[in-house]
């Protein structure tokens, strides 16, 4: 009877932690309608919808916001939209498929090449950005992968977003690669070296838009939809269809300025000072300042999207849950750019519940065995351990490990953690979690 009371407290535990995280949760998810997975976000609303094409003002880009200019720009020329409910997401990432929807609307081209009649085996006559996909293809704005494949779910990192638009625009490199990179990024390091020509194509071209860091590329990182708009916006600029973007707007000190060497922030700051706006122009730049680095919870990091989901763990050492094989609870929550929040629990007689908060690293490219390229997400952490035996425990713990995007819809997760209870406890999880 007294092992039924205990395992009886041991489930109240674990449901009253996990609670805890699906509470902080839950707004987030009912905020993502199930329409934003089937409709085409960035081409013009569905029929019926209550907000026209030619919305420009959407509830979640404020006066302030960094990108609104490059969003409200793009939106009148109906190259992007919002959604159903008056809002842009301007912080959700975009996948293969709707960047080659904002390419079919910002630009006017004529074929380069011609798909094969079969066309991508991952892409339908009827999906509903078929048409799209083939257009930035046969235009040369987008390429497939090795076996007929175009990925079109999986979410397009910057360097490949300007890799795109350079190849589309024929711009071609004007300064020496192997200098240039350095000048303005701190993170060179972190392109590869098939996009070094067209990074420095896109940086001679002003197409580069940089936020919050204007020196920081994060070329693996996958672009949002603000992001995207900005740099769509550059290019269009580029090719005399709209105006540059006046130094006294905010948006304008993230684009990166091949003419000087350094950022149009120079620019701004020199206009900003000569003018009587000054003030005005500084209190939004820090109010927007204050909005990134703030917490959002269930936001996406540099290192992926939140999720939560299952797994297995498989017990290393120890005399916990943590150290035998169990099913698990896995969840990433963002919190800012760079830091998660990722409470699990490990389901086992006893069940253990990790809360540790990490260090999310920028994505990094990997080609094992000579096979197909993924990206890898890695992080580290620190954190507490809750043993839910009779005679609860709590230890601090460590955890590592990387998070594998498979599209827009799923996370692979591999992690090691090891809690430093009544033993050191060791267990590797392996699961799959679904982003939000």
């Amino acid at each position: 009877m007294n092992s039924f009371f205990r395992r009886q407290s041991s489930a109240s535990t674990v449901l009253l932690s996990l609670g805890i995280a699906a509470g902080a949760m839950t707004p987030i998810v009912i905020s993502t309608p199930a329409l934003s997975q089937t409709a085409a976000p960035t081409i013009t609303n569905p029929a019926g919808s209550p907000y026209p094409s030619t919305t420009t003002s959407f509830s979640d880009v404020g006066v302030d916001y960094w990108a609104r200019p490059f969003i409200q720009a793009l939106a009148a020329r109906n190259v992007i939209s919002g959604f159903p409910d008056g809002t842009f997401r301007p912080q959700e990432p975009v996948d293969r498929a709707e960047f080659a929807a904002m390419i079919q609307k910002a630009f006017s081209k004529s074929p380069v090449r011609q798909l094969s009649s079969s066309g991508f085996r991952d892409v339908s006559p009827n999906y509903w950005g078929a048409s799209a996909i083939k257009e930035a293809y046969e235009t040369g704005f987008m390429t497939g992968y090795p076996g007929d494949l175009f990925l079109p779910n999986q979410e397009i990192t910057k360097v490949q977003a300007l890799v795109a638009l350079t190849n589309g625009l024929n711009l071609a490199a004007n300064s020496a690669a192997s200098n240039s990179l350095n000048t303005y990024y701190s993170d060179a390091f972190a392109v590869p070296t098939y996009a070094v020509n067209n990074v420095v194509a896109a940086t001679d071209a002003n197409l580069v838009v940089n936020y919050p860091n204007v020196r920081q590329l994060n070329p693996l990182v996958p672009i949002t939809r603000a992001e995207a708009a900005a740099l769509i916006y550059q290019a269009l600029v580029r090719q005399g269809q709209l105006q540059p973007l006046a130094n006294n707007l905010t948006g304008a000190q993230y684009i990166v300025s091949s003419t000087t060497g350094t950022t149009s922030s120079t620019q701004t700051s020199t206009q900003m000072q000569s003018t009587g706006s000054s003030t005005q122009t500084s209190t939004q730049m820090q109010s927007t300042a204050n909005s990134t680095n703030g917490i959002d919870v269930g936001r996406a990091t540099r290192g992926g999207r939140s999720y939560i989901g299952i797994g297995g763990n498989i017990g290393l050492t120890g005399s916990s849950a943590l150290s035998d094989g169990n099913f698990t609870v896995i969840s990433k929550l963002g919190l800012t750019r760079n830091i998660s929040l990722r409470p699990s629990a490990v389901i086992g007689d006893n069940p253990v519940v990790l809360v540790p908060i990490t260090l999310d690293f920028a994505p990094q490219s990997e080609t094992p065995f000579g096979g197909n390229t993924f990206t890898i997400s890695p992080y580290l952490g620190a954190g507490v351990a809750i043993d839910t035996s009779h005679d609860t425990d709590v230890g601090a713990m460590l955890t590592g490990g990387v998070d594998v995007p498979l599209g827009s819809r799923f996370t692979a997760n591999a992690s090691v953690n090891a809690a430093f209870l009544r033993d050191t406890d060791v267990g590797i999880v392996l699961g799959v979690g679904y982003n939000f």
